[in-house]
C-alpha cells in the first residue's frame, strides 16, 4: 500500500512509493509483452474506474 494518497505533487512523495509504482509498471509491461498474457499478477485484485 502506498503512503501517499495522490500524485498531485512529487516534492514530498516518499521514494519507497515511487519505487513501488515503477516496479509495478515493469510487471504490467511484462504482461503486455507476453504472448499469452496469462500471468496471475492481478488475480484477486479489485479495480475501479471513476469518470467525472
Amino acid at each position: 500500500m502506498l503512503k501517499s494518497k495522490h500524485l498531485i505533487g512529487l516534492e514530498d512523495f516518499p521514494i519507497s512509493d515511487l519505487n513501488k509504482i515503477i516496479d509495478t509498471s515493469f510487471k504490467f509491461k511484462q504482461i503486455l509483452d507476453s504472448p499469452g498474457r496469462k500471468i496471475n499478477l492481478l488475480k484477486g485484485k479489485n479495480f475501479g474506474q471513476y469518470v467525472l
